[in-house]
């Protein structure tokens, strides 16, 4: 008897088998890692292993977190936890602790993390060299169709002189007209463009000088989204609650990812700020930044 096609077609649906279980299993989790700080440990089984960044945590699964450590999660319903404290942690029992989340949120957490992979990273520490832009100040903002905002309270920054503590931003229209002019401590400012001062201004200049004018950046030109885009971003911002306007560092971190792949990256920009000033010594969260200007050419 010969028996070659069944043993084939027992083979074939054997493979096809495993196959499906494992995509199964690889799609299903219940915490991703976002970000670590310091020690911390993942038990999958019986074995102890570095927690790191992007792993997918199972419902049985334990974290041991040591003195000092940090962990930035996202449950698989789109709601982020952090861990601060030294302790053994149970996946599940953190799983009971958490609240109503957004699935959507997924979308962009898994932007974020493939964007920050390993390999994005190795481009950019093998890279060379910088965009070549005007000016003695390099003030990091995109150009051109980029060059656009959701929120008219926009984050500005550049590099910072050496030497130098306090700068002049100087706003102008189109015509070249000064719309307004403040001096900044450090290299960084909200302009609050919804300020009647720029009513009736679609399109603003901002250029950035050291006192006396020494050393000044070029002008950059800044506007509004357009107005259907606009609408667009508010309806998407609906599906992710209160995230746009809480100050939690891990809900900026996801917004940072729903702004730039929704291209707002003066607003992506804000959120990475966000976390920095909240978190400055989470080593994941700058070098996502560092990342950030990188693949945008905003450095």
């Amino acid at each position: 008897m010969n028996s070659t096609p069944y043993m084939k077609k027992t083979f074939l649906l054997l493979f096809w088998t495993i196959l499906t279980l494992e995509v199964a299993r690889a799609q299903d989790y219940t915490f991703r890692v976002l970000a670590t700080k310091g020690t911390s440990q993942v038990k999958t089984g019986g074995a102890w292993q570095p927690l790191k960044t992007g792993a997918k945590l199972q419902t049985n699964d334990e974290l041991k977190l040591d003195a000092n450590a940090y962990v930035a999660l996202v449950h698989k319903s789109g709601t982020p936890l952090q861990l601060k404290e030294k302790d053994t942690y149970q996946v599940s029992a953190l799983a009971s602790k958490v609240g109503p989340g957004s699935s959507v949120v997924s979308k962009y957490t898994d932007f974020i993390l493939s964007s920050n992979s390993d390999e994005a990273r190795k481009n950019r520490m093998a890279a060379t060299g910088a965009v070549t832009r005007g000016g003695d100040i390099k003030i990091l903002l995109p150009k051109g169709k980029a060059a656009v905002y959701f929120d008219p309270a926009v984050f500005i920054t550049w590099e910072a002189q050496p030497g130098v503590t306090h700068y002049v931003l100087i706003v102008k229209d189109l015509v070249d007209t000064e719309l307004s002019r403040q001096e900044v401590a450090g290299n960084s400012v909200v302009l609050d463009l919804g300020k009647d001062t720029y009513a009736g201004t679609p399109v603003v200049m901002v250029e950035v000088h050291t006192q006396g004018s020494a050393k000044k950046s070029e002008p950059y030109a800044i506007k509004k989204v357009a107005t259907a885009e606009y609408e667009r971003v508010k309806t998407l911002l609906a599906d992710l609650g209160g995230r746009a306007t809480s100050e939690d560092a891990l809900d900026q971190y996801i917004m940072a990812g729903f702004y730039e792949q929704n291209k707002l990256l003066i607003d992506a920009q804000k959120s990475y700020h966000h976390v920095l000033t909240q978190l400055p010594d989470v080593a994941e969260f700058r070098e996502a930044y560092k990342d950030f200007l990188f693949r945008n050419k905003l450095n």
